[in-house]
């Protein structure tokens, strides 16, 4: 069994094992993930799989060809493991100092004693209205737009403070840091001990401040579901936007509930729905496209847009694509090569000098360009199994799928659906690539089919998704 298809089949086997974990549990007792009258059981499977795949912990260790026994963080951990393998042996880590350095490191969020230890600065705003939860700096960049036309509103961080506090001050947003309180919870289920401390924590700063609407980016982390139950327990609006898109639908991604999801096309909403039955999908499109003028785009550029290595994205491929990105910019030096690094993943000095020693190709990463800039200028997008493959539709740009995932395809199937090309290894992508480039009239044919296609996908883009936008979070 290859590495990649390791990591595939961990992914696939975790999601699952937590559902019927759950399950199993919820059958013992209908509220065993209840605190009063609030379930927790969906923000406890967010944090289990958060959790499980942090670090490649377990994933390292079933790689490994002598790992008969898997060391565990806890013994929630061991019994999902067993789930999933059981022909393993399992015992539970003792050493209590290292299970407190990855409960830190890995759950900051879930842990507001050490955001109080780790933030001093807070700062006090009165009469917000609508609230943007931050938990990383991009999503300050990715909602901007729609905060700079909504009054009385503000970002509230949670993580990677250091880099939020500064962009906000840079272009003189609004901004609060949240102020965590350590509250102890005594006679509960421990299982969600963590959670309903961290709900306390949450409900009790919000009590200094009137919010109506808090505006979630993504909806995956266990602290967004948590502060939807806040929401519903005291009568507040929470809307969820959609920021990208995972092919496996993670646990993160399943039994959502907000008041809203804003989703970019009908396709998003529908593939969603499989797994939230409860939710309110509402298609806005995407407000960070920008409209061109595709007629005038030539063939010369193809862009390549890196991912972090994860479960799906072994180290041995990300290599390869360097390399692969490397060989069709050597052998096609008349034509333009685009690289966009993944902002939580950048590249070495030394494997950007060597992406660089052909003089054809040039990086446009998100610190200078925006994505809209880069496909403007894309004739065909390269990636694993990035968000910006489906993206490409808009810019009538055809996406080229490397799926050395172990997926039986990317999901949407762009193949399938005659809008895209997808291959399953390095060797065959570079001879698919070079043909595509020295026969650009064979392309004609997919972006006939991506005009057909594409609207399905993005229901609007740039003012007007954000007019949209606006209408449902105000």
């Amino acid at each position: 069994m290859t590495e990649k298809k390791v990591g595939y089949i961990f992914e696939t086997k975790l999601i699952e094992a937590i559902d019927e974990y759950v399950t199993i549990k919820k059958n013992l007792s209908p509220k065993y993930f209840y605190y009063k009258d609030i379930d927790f059981f969906s923000a406890f499977k967010r944090e289990c799989y958060y959790g499980m795949m942090s670090e490649g912990y377990y994933l390292n260790q079933l790689n490994s060809t002598h790992s008969e026994v898997i060391e565990c963080r806890n013994s929630i951990q061991k019994d999902i493991l067993k789930l999933m393998y059981m022909d393993k042996k399992y015992f539970i880590r003792k050493n209590l100092k290292e299970n407190l350095k990855y409960k830190l490191k890995s759950f900051p969020i879930l842990f507001p004693l050490y955001q109080k230890i780790k933030n001093k600065k807070y700062l006090n705003i009165s009469n917000i209205k609508v609230v943007f939860i931050i938990t990383q700096v991009k999503f300050i960049h990715y909602l901007e737009a729609i905060y700079e036309r909504t009054e009385n509103s503000v970002f509230m961080i949670f993580g990677d403070i250091e880099k939020s506090i500064s962009y906000c001050e840079k272009k003189r947003y609004k901004y609060i840091v949240y102020k965590p309180t350590f509250i102890k919870e005594k006679k509960l289920n421990l299982e969600i001990l963590a959670l309903v401390e961290l709900y306390k924590s949450i409900e009790q700063y919000m009590t200094n401040h009137v919010f109506k609407t808090f505006v979630l980016p993504e909806g995956d982390a266990p602290l967004l579901e948590i502060i939807n139950l806040y929401s519903i327990e005291n009568n507040k609006k929470t809307v969820c936007i959609q920021h990208g898109w995972n092919p496996l639908y993670h646990n993160g991604f399943r039994d959502m509930h907000y008041d809203k999801f804003l989703s970019w096309g009908k396709e998003f909403s529908e593939g969603l729905s499989q797994y939230n039955k409860a939710q309110n999908f509402i298609e806005v499109g995407s407000h960070i496209l920008k409209s061109s003028d595709i007629s005038i785009k030539s063939n010369d550029t193809i862009s390549f847009f890196l991912q972090a290595i994860v479960p799906l994205i072994s180290e041995k491929d990300f290599n390869d694509f360097l390399l692969l990105i490397s060989e069709i910019s050597y052998s096609f030096p008349n034509k333009n090569i685009i690289v966009r690094e993944h902002p939580s993943h950048p590249l070495s000095d030394k494997q950007i000098r060597f992406l660089l020693k052909n003089k054809n190709l040039k990086f446009m990463n998100l610190n200078k360009f925006s994505l809209s800039e880069v496909m403007q200028k894309s004739s065909i997008t390269v990636s694993i199994f990035s968000t910006t493959l489906i993206e490409s539709l808009y810019f009538d740009a055809v996406p080229f799928i490397i799926n050395t995932t172990g997926m039986k395809h990317y999901e949407p199937d762009l193949q399938g659906l005659g809008v895209g090309i997808e291959v399953d290894n390095f060797e065959d992508a570079y001879k698919k690539l070079a043909y595509l480039i020295n026969h650009s009239s064979s392309c004609n044919k997919i972006k006939d089919n991506i005009n057909k296609y594409k609207k399905s996908y993005f229901k609007a883009s740039g003012d007007e998704a954000i007019n949209n936008i606006l209408k449902e979070i105000l």
